[in-house]
């Protein structure tokens, strides 16, 4: 440069560099872009350096993970930087911002040719779970639905059965945890399901059948909570219901019986008994019967009554059932099934002859209400020594007088309606019978 004159020098950084400090002879004029010699009287230096650009990233993670590396970092002109972002356990990425724009909730970034600063930031989610509470018909589940449980939370259901239902299965994941009625799920780490079922309650009624008859339906019968059965009881021919037990306790010699609304199980028995008649049987004067008095007898049994006169006496005749049958030593009464009355009269082996004895005997009338009366013509009689006699069907004597006079009112009145018999003796032996019907 001539003395006196000018030079002017321009600094010029490359691409990715920025000046550092330019010295004039040795000492800094700064990082200038140019600089101009004036007036030059004497000899100069000038030198100008450089420095790589470089940029800063920060980076930034919230609660529930990590980003790595983390903080500033010095990034050179044109170079990459890779970020990893990791969430903690029981979280999950939620999203990553670079420069404030989300890139998504990715689990890295990388910065390539990195010409200005820039920003990444990571936030996470606390990992949720969902719990799918179903129930059956008959019951519920509380809570019921979609339940959502955070990671490592707990979550309990309550399983309850309806009126007359109970818990059949409790299925956890499809797996059977049997008929419980809770279920906690703990330290929840995945989704689940968890689903009830019931059943109906059933109850058994018991019917059982004695000796003679039958319960209809028999056997163990399943009947559902609150349902009602109906059970016939039936006696065989010759039987009759003697009880009918429900739950151990009489209910009377029913022909049906009905559980009602049924909540619990139930028994019940019947028995039953044999039907008995009674043939009552009785005698006259001077003789027996026997057996005697009220016999009882089994259904379809038979039974023989044997006559044994006085001495002296003979059977005169019987009846059974209000007929005369006539006479006899026995009579048999077969395939019972009903009561039966027998009764039997005796007379002197000698004694009066009847067709000499009587002449006319008459009565009316018959049936009667009141008085029957009884006309008789003896003759060569005391008639002090003829008694009449009133008997029942039993044989037992309701009124006897003697005969003093040929018209005798007999007396019925006051009598229940029903078959009589007149007896007339002659010193004791009979010698004539009527039947009388009252009215």
């Amino acid at each position: 440069v001539n003395y006196g004159g000018s030079q002017t020098f321009n600094i010029t950084a490359n691409t990715g560099y920025e000046i550092a400090n330019v010295l004039v002879d040795g000492v800094s004029v700064g990082a200038v872009g140019s600089y101009t010699f004036s007036n030059v009287t004497a000899n100069h230096t000038i030198a100008a350096s450089f420095n790589l650009l470089t940029y800063t990233v920060t980076a930034s993670a919230g609660t529930g993970g990590s980003i790595s590396p983390q903080g500033t970092i010095t990034v050179n002109y044109g170079g990459s930087q890779t970020f990893n972002i990791t969430a903690s356990t029981g979280y999950e990425i939620a999203n990553v911002l670079v420069d404030g724009v989300s890139v998504g909730a990715v689990g890295s970034y990388t910065f390539s040719n990195v010409t200005a600063n820039h920003t990444i930031a990571a936030s996470f989610n606390l990992l949720t779970y969902t719990l799918t509470a179903s129930a059956g018909t008959g019951g519920g589940i509380r809570p019921q639905g979609t339940i959502t449980v955070n990671y490592g939370g707990n979550q309990t259901f309550n399983i309850t059965a309806n009126t007359g239902y109970e818990i059949a299965n409790v299925l956890v994941d499809g797996v059977s945890v049997g008929a419980v009625g809770s279920y906690t799920f703990s330290n929840v780490t995945a989704n689940h399901t968890i689903a009830a079922s019931f059943n109906l309650l059933t109850y058994t009624l018991t019917a059982s059948a004695g000796t003679g008859g039958s319960i209809s339906p028999p056997g163990t019968i399943t009947v559902n909570y609150g349902g009602n059965q109906t059970f016939n009881i039936t006696a065989n021919t010759g039987f009759e219901i003697a009880n009918v037990l429900v739950d151990g306790v009489s209910v009377g010699t029913v022909g049906s019986y009905t559980f009602s609304n049924v909540t619990a199980n139930h028994t019940i028995a019947a028995s039953f008994s044999i039907l008995t008649y009674a043939i009552t049987a009785t005698a006259g004067p001077n003789g027996t019967i026997t057996p005697s008095g009220i016999v009882q007898i089994n259904y379809g049994e038979s039974q023989t009554f044997t006559f044994q006169a006085s001495e002296g006496y003979q059977v005169y005749a019987f009846w059974v059932d209000g007929d005369s049958i006539g006479n006899g030593e026995s009579y048999t009464f077969s395939n019972i099934v009903s009561n039966h009355d027998i009764h039997v009269q005796f007379s002197l082996i000698i004694g009066i002859d009847e067709e000499n004895l009587i002449g006319t005997i008459r009565g009316w009338p018959n049936p009667t209400t009141d008085w029957f009366f009884l006309q008789t013509e003896m003759s060569g009689l005391e008639t002090s020594r003829i008694e009449i006699v009133l008997c029942n069907v039993q044989g037992k004597t309701l009124w006897r007088d003697q005969r003093n006079e040929t018209l005798k009112k007999v007396p019925l009145h006051g009598l229940k309606p029903g078959l009589y018999f007149i007896h007339l003796f002659y010193e004791g032996s009979l010698v004539k019978s009527m039947k009388v019907v009252k009215m």
